[in-house]
């Protein structure tokens, strides 16, 4: 008598083996999710400082920002991309934003959302700008010197009776974080 060969199905046993097998198989041909994102931690201390600072700045609506705790939240995952440059900045530039963008919402709180820059007081001399109000200043901080490395391009040079003014680029250390800080040198 010749024995029948039966095809071979999949049990109900079998079968989550198979298709985890087949599954762990196709994963791991495929390339892999890792981060290359620079900058997370900068992203997320300065657009901290930027929902801190804009509570007493109206946007293009005239809307003020309500939840800071929410706009936190939003760019703790926002920042997860990173920052659009080549490099992650150094500690001195990152904290010499930060402080020039909470010095400009300390200026807004306290003297209304139109103030002129010129008005506010900055921990160390604030750097050529085009920018007129402390909280254009909270909009764009890329378009001041201490915070031009969030852009390959950095700062926009403002024009001074149609004269450019040179700024420095925007990989250049900071000068001064306040006054109690040594220059650095080379400046």
């Amino acid at each position: 008598m010749e024995a029948r060969r039966r095809a071979w199905y999949p049990t109900p046993v079998r079968l989550p083996v198979v298709l985890l097998g087949t599954a762990w198989a196709v994963a791991g041909a495929l390339p892999g999710c890792g981060s290359e994102a620079i900058g997370v931690d900068a992203c997320r201390e300065v657009e901290y400082a930027r929902c801190e600072a804009t509570a007493t700045c109206p946007d293009e609506d005239g809307v003020v920002l309500a939840d800071v705790e929410a706009c936190k939240r939003f760019y703790r995952d926002h920042c997860l991309h990173g920052l659009t440059v080549s490099a992650a900045p150094s500690t001195r530039k990152l904290t010499a934003c930060r402080r020039t963008i909470e010095a400009a919402g300390r200026c807004a709180a306290a003297s209304g959302p139109d103030t002129p820059l010129a008005s506010c007081a900055f921990d160390a001399e604030l750097g050529p700008t085009t920018l007129a109000t402390a909280c254009d200043l909270v909009a764009e901080p890329e378009q001041t010197v201490e915070c031009g490395w969030l852009t390959e391009d950095g700062p926009v040079a403002p024009s001074d009776g149609g004269n450019v003014q040179q700024l420095p680029p925007p990989d250049a250390d900071v000068q001064h974080l306040d006054a109690a800080s040594p220059p650095l040198p080379g400046r």
